[in-house]
């Protein structure tokens, strides 16, 4: 029902567009921080006839923002460093990390881009080695 809702939400807001020079770019902030959470939820279920059909949908979903010009990059798994832009939530020691590397270990919130410009940063914890 709620990717019903936001496949509503979004085909209506695509359909009508914006009048003015300013793009509210506030449904689809939001539709992209839901696409996130519910990938990260999915990678915890079992594989079931219900998953694959809720990541079909949510790769539906996905395309959507994506013809409208978004992008949501999950960064997970990257280096780490000093210079990215993004919110560091949270720092934790790892013995598994060699000296001085840094690695994202969590995303809490994606980069969300519009036309190759960041319109939400990502919040992301990070694991240091010791």
């Amino acid at each position: 029902k709620l990717i019903q809702i936001l496949e509503q939400k979004l085909e209506t807001a695509h359909q009508h567009g914006q009048p003015t020079l300013e793009v509210d770019h506030s449904l689809p902030l939001t539709l992209g921080n839901e696409i996130h959470r519910m990938r990260k939820r999915l990678k915890t279920m079992e594989n079931s006839h219900a998953t694959k059909i809720l990541i079909n949908r949510i790769d539906k979903l996905e395309e959507k923002i994506n013809d409208m010009g978004y992008e949501i990059v999950d960064l997970e798994g990257e280096i780490f460093n000093e210079g990215m832009n993004v919110k560091v939530v949270n720092r934790i020691d790892s013995s598994e990390l060699k000296t001085n590397e840094q690695v994202i270990s969590r995303v809490i919130k994606p980069h969300i881009k519009f036309n190759d410009e960041i319109k939400q940063h990502a919040e992301v914890e990070v694991h240091q080695g010791i």
